[in-house]
């Protein structure tokens, strides 16, 4: 008879483990957008993930040097887009943000990342974390060309490495070059 249990309970583990949902793969293209960050403390994700939920986590990843993350938490999603970029892809999705308190009003783009739960880590001035899971870190990177800003995510070091995501934001104003050829 006790074999018999063991055996039921095994079984019953092994079947509930085989059904468990895989881990989801990292989507770049989904899980990583642009935040707009006001000087009232408030936040504008765009990003193509169209279903976060209101309490959602994101993830913040401040460019200016040295790079910083925080998390801010998806307050709503937005049925107009909220983006001042007048080139923001149609398929993309606006939500507000409520940014943490410790926020640096000076910068006005930051990145952010959704369902992401790893650890990020500061490194020679550089927030680093392995989003796709493959025991190498990707790095975050800003550039300006002569009137926007060039955001990317990097697997590996910035310019060397495999570039995995990139987005243009259009300012809208003049601003000095000093994108490589890579950034583009």
């Amino acid at each position: 008879m006790m074999v018999r249990i063991l055996v039921l309970i095994t079984s019953c583990a092994l079947l509930s483990f085989s059904m468990a949902a895989p881990d989801k793969k990292f989507d770049y293209l989904s899980q990583i957008g642009t935040i707009e960050l006001s000087l009232d403390g408030g936040g504008c994700l765009t990003i193509r993930e169209g279903s976060l939920k209101v309490g959602a986590p994101v993830s913040v990843i401040h460019l200016a040097s040295p790079q910083a993350h925080t998390t801010a938490v998806i307050e709503k999603k937005l049925i107009k887009a909220c983006s001042r970029d007048p080139d923001r892809d149609a398929e993309d999705s606006s939500y507000q943000l409520k940014m943490p308190a410790e926020l640096d009003a000076s910068e006005s783009i930051a990145l952010g990342i959704v369902g992401f739960s790893g650890a990020f880590e500061l490194r020679d001035g550089l927030i680093r974390a392995d989003l796709s899971g493959v025991g190498i870190k990707d790095s975050f990177r800003d550039c300006t060309s002569s009137e926007g800003v060039h955001l990317t995510v990097w697997n590996g070091e910035p310019l060397k490495g495999t570039r995995k995501w990139h987005r243009y934001f259009y300012l809208g104003y003049d601003v000095e070059p000093n994108c490589t050829e890579k950034d583009y």
